[in-house]
């Protein structure tokens, strides 16, 4: 199995079908979604892509006026990149983020 039929069979499984044109309309019961790459032409070109899939919880509507001739079209929900320091733990420690943890005393400039 190539990695391109390797992706497709996921894609398919999924009830994706990844498009080489822009239907003249959308299929009953599916949704136009594309990728987080800005929209380009023709699709395929700079990494952008663009499916026909059902309506899952991770799409959302897209705002960008890609094909407005072909109506509402979707993109996956962006997961927002939380920093491992964002709940306030230093995950190396195991403790608290900041300047000083709480096994660690504030220090004189040059001395332990």
């Amino acid at each position: 199995m190539t990695e391109q039929q390797s992706w497709q069979g996921i894609a398919q499984s999924k009830g994706m079908t990844y498009l080489q044109r822009l239907p003249e309309a959308i299929p009953e019961g599916q949704f136009l979604v594309h990728n987080s790459v800005r929209p380009t032409h023709p699709l395929g070109s700079h990494g952008f892509r663009a499916w026909l899939q059902v309506q899952d919880e991770h799409l959302e509507p897209c705002d960008c006026g890609w094909t407005p001739e072909l109506g509402t079209h979707y993109r996956v929900k962006l997961r927002p990149k939380i920093s491992p320091y964002a709940e306030g733990t230093d995950p190396a420690r195991g403790e608290p983020a900041g300047l000083y943890s709480r096994s660690r005393k504030p220090t004189a400039w040059g001395g332990a």
